[in-house]
């Protein structure tokens, strides 16, 4: 298993048991990221930020602008009757302007997101790609992170280790990262053997006083309680996360798993101990351009896991079976090839899964 810390304001004693309202937080399942903003992702974070931009922005070409308060509405209507099928739950927060772009603000779930617009009101998209900012320190396996150019891209391309190291980056609340912690949980309890190779770390944001999660604090906590039950009480954190992902209840879910309760709250209140964990957990995160979640590591390179089947259990197995230079005797085994579902499940398959392998869908970590 590997390392990971915490955040500067520690929480109290019972700080691990969320509330009813943060266990939701950041939770956009609905939004089918993985089939519906998947080509949205790729072209914007590569070709549409760059093409769409210079020749859409500022009006210029004869190309007609919208206002602000109208790109806005139409981002919002697009969320609300094609994302959210047409149940709605996004409500527009702010709108303002950024680099010639619409930056539109807006509420899902009490939890804030943000997307870029065109001023055509025409293109839209998740992320935008700073290229102001300085890149003279980022290594050629960082920078294929940045771009999300994964070099382990099937089993003929992964690095081979005499054992194997497979490693997701997650946030707690994330959907597309409870789906990836799913599909593990899934590969890990038919394969308990797995739980050696794999390991699941924690993507924070460094603040002014310490650190916080994309989906703010309470995320940030959960995050903490799973860092020290992996670190301290590893036995019990597969059936601990078993639980979690299916509806958030940390406080029942510590009494099923049977986590030691004393050991988890001092871990937590502990700097030198969860703060540790946190940064560990951290550092990592920098050395490989984490951008969002889930990523996936394997023995080192940044890994996609749809050349490998998908979000599944299969694939998690195949990934590992793929970085092993000789291969273990569970790689015969068959397992579950459906697509994890997405969000807080109580089945492994649900309305946010499939077959195919071609979940693509995440959570953006906000760019500083």
């Amino acid at each position: 298993m590997e390392t990971n810390a915490p955040n500067a304001n520690m929480p109290t004693e019972n700080a691990y048991l969320p509330s009813p309202s943060s266990r939701w937080a950041g939770v956009l399942s609905k939004f089918k990221f993985e089939k519906k903003l998947s080509k949205i992702i790729i072209f914007s974070a590569v070709v549409v930020a760059a093409a769409v931009v210079i020749f859409a922005l500022l009006g210029g070409f004869g190309i007609k602008t919208v206002s602000d308060k109208e790109a806005a509405k139409k981002v919002v209507e697009f969320i609300n009757n094609d994302l959210l099928a047409g149940k709605g739950g996004a409500t527009l927060k702010a709108v303002s302007s950024e680099s010639g772009l619409y930056k539109v603000n807006f509420l899902y779930q009490n939890v804030d997101n943000q997307v870029y617009v065109t001023r055509d009101g025409r293109y839209m998209f998740p992320t935008a790609i700073d290229l102001n900012k300085e890149n003279s320190q980022i290594n050629p396996s960082q920078a294929n992170n940045q771009n999300n150019q994964a070099s382990a891209t099937s089993c003929d391309s992964v690095k081979k280790a005499d054992t194997a190291s497979l490693t997701a980056f997650v946030v707690s609340a994330c959907p597309f990262g409870l789906q990836m912690q799913r599909a593990m949980a899934e590969a890990v309890k038919n394969v308990p053997a797995l739980a050696a190779d794999v390991t699941v770390r924690y993507i924070s944001s460094q603040t002014a006083n310490g650190f916080t999660s994309m989906h703010g604090d309470a995320e940030f906590k959960e995050n903490l309680n799973q860092i020290c039950i992996r670190q301290e009480q590893a036995v019990r954190y597969w059936p601990y996360v078993s639980c979690y992902i299916k509806n958030g209840d940390s406080a029942s879910c510590v009494k099923s798993a049977q986590v030691n309760v004393g050991s988890l709250s001092s871990c937590v209140a502990d700097s030198s101990r969860g703060m540790k964990y946190i940064k560990d957990d951290f550092a990592l995160q920098s050395q490989y351009a984490v951008s969002g979640s889930p990523t996936m590591i394997l023995n080192g390179d940044l890994a996609s896991e749809s050349g490998f089947g998908g979000r599944t259990a299969d694939a998690i197995k195949s990934m590992v079976c793929c970085a092993s230079k000789n291969q273990p005797s569970f790689c015969s085994t068959a397992l579950n090839k459906t697509e994890a579902a997405t969000s807080f499940s109580a089945t492994y398959a649900g309305s946010g899964s499939g077959t195919g392998g071609n979940g693509t869908g995440g959570c953006q970590v906000p760019q500083n």
